[in-house]
């Protein structure tokens, strides 16, 4: 496991275990999921969590992998898409996918939707057509107004991650053998987030996944509720001190930059989509973005981390003139919000490690770009 040495503060902090390793499954692994990895992506990138704390923020920077690649020659009304690709019929197998896909525009260099993505029908929403996409309406299309600018571009359609396929066994084996463990998941919204329970009613079915609607209570999640999207982390906390880990081998974003907006005041639920750790002031957050530097404790950008020792929280700190820092901040949010000392600023977040952001404005054209040099 990887120690956290980035918080610059009095002691260490336990190690933590998150792991991303070359083609292979590692042995030890509480389960593993094996996925080929095509494309000119990096193949066969093994991501691994094993969660032993009772709150956790995990981000899996590791994609499924593509059904097809394809470019799209031209924009129909109603949200459809032609394509033309080398596969044979690549849209039929839409129609086979009982979750959600999306789309990702993967080049060429410049192309104005670079890096975004748009939800695409599978199953019944599926065209039917082998070379016909249907974009569907979804909080989860990081751009809005589908035109003529979309042609031409170089896309990749991916099955989506979610939490009952990273989860459901682990899920299962921890409410058998602790039925009052309280097990939750947080997953991001447009705005926050919801919170998701799994439920073992009987012990020859699959789990049951529920959310949390106000004034309504405890309702039955859908999938589409579930999906974890890229640049996303989710949240975990239960009651006790046990294991829950998963692995994954897929693929790997190695140099497209990766939106990820989001709307309001959060907490927003988020984690570098890459398989590196993320330098803060490096490679995030860009200069010209939402989030800038503040002297005022009371009026700051701020992140917070689950970590072994308790969950902290991080301003982006400047004074007028001086370089932008992320300084541990006490109370936000508050009147009685106060920076902590000079020296207990965070630096890295390690791969895999997800974090909370409460911005002041929002992030509709946020994107986390790759490492930099």
């Amino acid at each position: 496991m990887r120690e956290i040495t980035n918080i610059q503060q009095v002691g260490s902090l336990p190690a933590r275990g998150f792991f991303i390793s070359p083609f292979g499954i590692l042995a030890g692994l509480v389960w593993a999921l094996s996925i080929a990895a095509v494309f000119g992506q990096d193949e066969g990138t093994s991501f691994t969590a094993e969660l032993d704390q009772v709150w956790e923020a995990v981000s899996v920077p590791t994609q499924l992998a593509p059904l097809f690649s394809a470019k799209i020659e031209k924009v129909e009304a109603d949200g459809k898409i032609l394509i033309s690709s080398t596969a044979m019929d690549p849209c039929l197998a839409l129609t086979k996918e009982s979750g959600s896909a999306y789309l990702e525009v993967t080049g060429p260099a410049g192309h104005a939707w670079l890096g975004h993505r748009l939800e695409v029908g599978t199953g019944s929403r599926a065209t039917g057509e082998a070379q016909l996409l249907q974009v569907i309406s979804s909080p989860r299309n990081t751009r809005a107004n589908l035109d003529q600018s979309l042609v031409s571009a170089e896309i990749r359609v991916h099955p989506h991650l979610s939490l009952p396929y990273l989860l459901e066994k682990e899920s299962r084996w921890i409410l058998e053998k602790f039925p009052d463990c309280k097990l939750r998941f947080f997953v991001p919204t447009e705005s926050g987030f919801r919170e998701f329970r799994p439920q073992l009613t009987d012990p020859a079915a699959s789990i049951s996944w529920n959310t949390f609607i106000p004034q309504s209570g405890w309702t039955p999640a859908t999938s589409d509720d579930l999906v974890l999207a890229a640049g996303d982390c989710f949240a975990l906390s239960k009651s006790l001190r046990r294991d829950v880990g998963f692995s994954i081998l897929g693929v790997q974003r190695i140099s497209l930059p990766c939106s990820r907006p989001w709307k309001g005041k959060g907490p927003h639920l988020l984690g570098y989509p890459f398989s590196a750790d993320l330098r803060l002031g490096q490679d995030w957050p860009l200069t010209d973005g939402p989030l800038k530097p503040s002297g005022n404790a009371k009026d700051c950008d701020y992140l917070g981390l689950y970590l072994p020792n308790g969950y902290k929280t991080f301003g982006l700190f400047a004074e007028t003139g001086g370089t932008p820092v992320w300084r541990e901040i006490l109370q936000p949010g508050t009147r009685r919000a106060a920076w902590g000392a000079a020296g207990n600023v965070i630096k890295i977040i390690p791969a895999g490690q997800g974090f909370l952001l409460y911005p002041r404005q929002d992030g509709l054209d946020h994107f986390f770009l790759p490492p930099q040099p």
